[in-house]
């Protein structure tokens, strides 16, 4: 559908062609008024002058780029707070409106996949070949603007945004936040949730038009008196992921987690306590018949038990509990009944100690469970938590 153009009052009128330098794009719908005059004699005698007009309106030219804000890397996993709500920033992107005329643009995400590779640079890590690894728990993504270069998001987007015209002194670009409520993201250390944003020029404002105009592709149609669209994408800086020559943009971003880790990452070194994050051993100490030589697990033989965390990820834990059943067929036993029979204890890595929470009496017994609480747990810290038992 063609935009019809209506005769309205010469915004410029002059003689001869009209030139704009290097001034900002004139505004889609803007008539342009070209008069040539002609004057002769006869007999030497002026006659009256004779013009020719042509009168054109500028078309509309769509231009944009959406483009990641932090290039340099992905976003890292720090909650912030948006109206009382917490949120991790799975991408930020900055949306540039160089179209000649006001544009309404629909954004749409799509959560990665895992065949994605987002190709980041940077270093420590080096983010070049970092590709998405894992989903929310459910795509709730919500949208933010605020300001290019803004610390925080401002305002909450329908799924869709309005920006000035080029040349205009404000609203030209925005920053668009992509945000996951953090109840939502669930993972480890270094866990990837990459997300694409699209931005789409859906309608423009145009001179002399009472409402705004429906972007429609008039590549194939020949040059009209009517204001037509031209896509002019040129595949700026950052414009890898979109198609060249039609309305739409296309960026990824992506969170990379900073997290805790107690997840088993080498079974096949299953008690190694720098690849595992959650380790349960137990040795026989004492038997009723060998004592502490060589013991074996018979009727009466106590059984020390050993918990390892350890975390393995970029970032502390807060809260970490450990609860531990007493095995059946067995009864706990702490130092009052001897033979190799201790106390539960607490041990912990590096010099700077965990804080330990010891549960109700007796120490480190609730029911039939073994418990414990850290409050936090930093990375590359190691605890032990040890107790003992009694073969039935």
């Amino acid at each position: 559908m063609n935009i019809q153009k209506l005769i309205l009052p010469a915004v410029m009128s002059v003689a001869g062609l009209v030139s704009f330098g290097t001034q900002a794009a004139t505004p889609a719908g803007v008539e342009i008024v070209n008069t040539a005059t002609l004057n002769y004699k006869v007999n030497n005698v002026s006659q009256t002058q004779v013009e020719a007009e042509k009168k054109l309106k500028v078309d509309v030219k769509i231009d944009f780029n959406l483009t990641r804000a932090d290039i340099a890397a992905p976003n890292a996993s720090n909650e912030i707070d948006v109206g009382g709500n917490k949120y991790y920033v799975m991408g930020k992107f900055n949306l540039a409106n160089t179209t000649n005329a006001p544009t309404s643009f629909t954004l749409a995400t799509l959560n990665g996949t895992g065949s994605e590779t987002l190709g980041f640079t940077g270093t420590n890590p080096d983010y070049t070949a970092l590709a998405d690894t894992k989903d929310p728990v459910n795509s709730t993504f919500k949208l933010y603007s605020s300001a290019a270069g803004a610390a925080a998001p401002g305002t909450e987007l329908t799924g869709s945004i309005a920006l000035n015209e080029d040349g205009n002194a404000s609203n030209t670009n925005a920053l668009i936040w992509v945000l996951i409520p953090t109840s939502e993201i669930k993972g480890i250390d270094k866990d990837v949730f990459a997300v694409q944003l699209t931005a789409t020029a859906n309608e423009v404002t145009v001179v002399g038009e009472a409402n705004p105009v429906a972007v429609i592709d008039n590549s194939g149609q020949a040059d009209t008196d009517a204001v037509q669209f031209v896509f002019a994408d040129d595949a700026q800086a950052g414009d890898t992921e979109s198609t060249i020559g039609n309305a739409m943009e296309s960026a990824w971003d992506a969170l990379l987690l900073a997290f805790p880790n107690f997840e088993v990452t080498d079974p096949l070194d299953p008690t190694n306590p720098t690849k595992n994050g959650f380790i349960k051993t137990s040795v026989v100490v004492w038997d009723p018949i060998n004592g502490t030589t060589n013991p074996k697990a018979i009727p009466g033989a106590t059984v020390k038990y050993t918990i390892t965390l350890s975390n393995l990820g970029a970032s502390a834990a807060n809260v970490v509990e450990v609860s531990d059943p007493i095995p059946t067929n067995t009864t706990f036993c702490d130092s009052s009944a001897g033979e190799g029979c201790e106390d539960v204890t607490s041990v912990n890595a590096p010099v700077s100690p965990l804080t330990y929470v010891a549960p109700d009496a007796p120490a480190g017994l609730n029911g039939s469970n073994i418990e414990a609480t850290f409050a936090t747990v930093a990375p590359n810290e190691t605890s032990t938590i040890t107790f003992t038992v009694k073969v039935d």
